[in-house]
């Protein structure tokens, strides 16, 4: 299923970086994909290790980083599917931003956490376009549940005492709605990741909202000016 679900995102070609521990999703792709490059350092994977440094010698490419990187722009050209799995801190994501930013493609870059979104935003893809001598417009679009949702805001508003403690679940978070209700004033993403400190986890859910509970833009009085639909447009506007 995750392999299904990973090449129908990306149309059956991607590059895909897979993390160490995470060996099952390649294992799940590679099932699934017919054109399939398959690199590995992992300790876990020696013989996979080996034969992509074998490969990188017989490429020319002693610095194996240097022949992720052309591996990915092969399958970027090819519009093949390139499948890395490596350990932290290995270089993987420069390894595919590098072709993916010198081809000028489009591309989604899917992670497992908002930590990472925040590290490639703030770091790798800037270094990796500075390099190239590029330009180029990023964005960074989170689950539906990460934006304050206006809507669910009002009516914490309009709710009387009683019907707040319900929505927050019974418990008093005066100084967490009162920290929200000001940030609501001047943020324009809207974005959890803005207050610091990080709100109750009752207090954002009762002021945030789910996919499958969003009756969608067109549907709610809040939808012209919703933080998740902004950041959804901002997306497809995106490199």
């Amino acid at each position: 299923d995750q392999g299904e679900r990973y090449l129908d995102l990306y149309g059956g070609h991607a590059v895909i970086s897979i993390g160490h521990g995470n060996q099952q999703y390649g294992q799940a792709i590679a099932e699934q994909a017919a054109d399939l490059t398959f690199y590995s350092n992992s300790v876990i994977n020696p013989l996979q290790h080996e034969l992509a440094t074998k490969l990188g010698e017989l490429s020319g490419y002693e610095d194996y980083n240097l022949f992720l990187v052309n591996s990915g722009a092969e399958a970027i050209e090819n519009a093949g599917t390139l499948l890395i799995e490596a350990g932290t801190g290995t270089g993987k994501s420069l390894a595919y931003l590098t072709p993916i930013v010198a081809s000028g493609a489009r591309a989604v870059v899917a992670t497992a956490t908002i930590a990472l979104q925040t590290q490639l935003v703030e770091h790798d893809i800037p270094q990796v376009v500075d390099g190239l001598g590029k330009s180029l417009k990023v964005s960074i679009l989170k689950g539906r549940r990460n934006y304050l949702c206006l809507q669910h805001l009002a009516e914490l508003n309009r709710a009387d005492r009683q019907e707040q403690l319900v929505l927050v679940g019974g418990r008093n978070h005066d100084v967490g709605i009162a920290a929200i209700k000001k940030w609501a004033e001047t943020t324009t993403e809207g974005d959890r990741e803005e207050l610091d400190p990080a709100p109750p986890p009752d207090v954002w859910s009762a002021v945030s909202v789910a996919a499958d509970e969003c009756p969608g833009a067109s549907r709610c009085p809040e939808g012209e000016r919703c933080f998740s639909e902004r950041a959804r447009m901002a997306a497809h506007e995106a490199d």
